[in-house]
This record gives C-alpha cells, structure tokens and sequence, in this order.
C-alpha cells in the first residue's frame, strides 16, 4: 500500500524504487559517470588542457610568422598594420586552413 508520502511503506519496495530512480538518473546523464561519481579524472583533464594549449601556441607561432612575412601570398592587397592585428587571433584558431592556403591550395571559388 502507498502511504500518503507518495513513497511505498514496505522499505524493500522503497529501496527498489530508490534504485530504479538511480539507474534512470544516470542513463539520463550525457556523460559517463564513473562508479566514484567523477565525469572524468584529473590526468583525462590535464591532457585535454595540454593538448589545447599545445594547439593554440602553435597556432600563434603559425599566425605571427603569417601576419608578419606570408600575408603577401595570401592576399594580392596591401594589409595595414592595425588590420593584421585583427587577424591575428583569427590565424591562431584557424592554423591548418592557414597552412594549407600558403601551400598552395584554393577553394574553388579562387580557381578561376
């Protein structure tokens, strides 16, 4: 019988319903929960923080020498100053399109 909590009165029934509400928690859950509740552990984290930095130095090594010495054979036009500035982050997320442009490479659009 249901007592007026809404909560089963038999404490096994309470327990099983306690478990079915975990177990529909965590098959909701996006992510994978670990048994010890931890998403993901610290040495997972630290490499993805590794890796992020690693691909953001390197970019900005690949968008400084780009903004200072290959932004001729990017574009035809004259690039000021402040513009390549602008451009600077920009060439720093975006380093392998970048590298692949002064490879030689171009759209189709630019084929023509």
């Amino acid at each position: 019988m249901i007592a007026k909590t809404g909560l089963p009165e038999n404490p096994g029934q309470r327990a099983a319903q306690k478990r079915d509400l975990r177990a529909l928690r965590r098959a909701l859950t996006l992510s994978a929960i670990r048994e010890d509740g931890n998403h993901m552990t610290e040495a997972a984290a630290q490499a993805i923080w590794i890796g992020l930095a690693g691909y953001l130095g390197f970019g900005l090594a690949i968008g400084l020498g780009v903004i200072l010495f290959g932004m001729k054979r990017l574009t035809p036009a004259s690039v000021p100053v402040r513009v390549r500035l602008l451009l600077l982050p920009g060439t720093a997320a975006l380093w392998p399109v970048i590298l692949v442009r002064l490879a030689g490479v171009r759209p189709p659009e630019d084929r023509a």
